[in-house]
């Protein structure tokens, strides 16, 4: 249904959430494939979800099974009261 959904700029600021004016600079500095119809500014939607990619912050890394049973062993030292505190390690090793 969105596919080859054309936007104006208010709209493509309201989807981006921003100011509209941070939507016009990105297309007068062209960083933004846009086109105009007579005057106006039209933008895909999948240009503007493309130029966004980059712009997110990458996904986490997943963690490895082995981090994830360490983890969990870590969660059942704690539970148990196998731990130490960082004050009396610290003094142990002299930091």
């Amino acid at each position: 249904m969105n596919e080859g959904l054309i936007l104006t700029p208010e709209e493509a600021a309201s989807y981006l959430r921003v100011d509209l004016r941070t939507v016009y600079k990105i297309l007068r500095e062209g960083q933004l494939p846009a086109g105009k119809v007579g005057r106006q500014w039209r933008i895909r939607k999948e240009d503007l979800d493309r130029f966004l990619t980059p712009h997110m912050p990458v996904a986490e890394e997943e963690l490895s099974p082995e981090d994830l049973a360490a983890i969990q062993r870590g969660l059942e030292d704690i539970k148990a009261g196998r731990v130490e505190r960082w004050e009396d390690l610290s003094k142990e090793l002299g930091q």
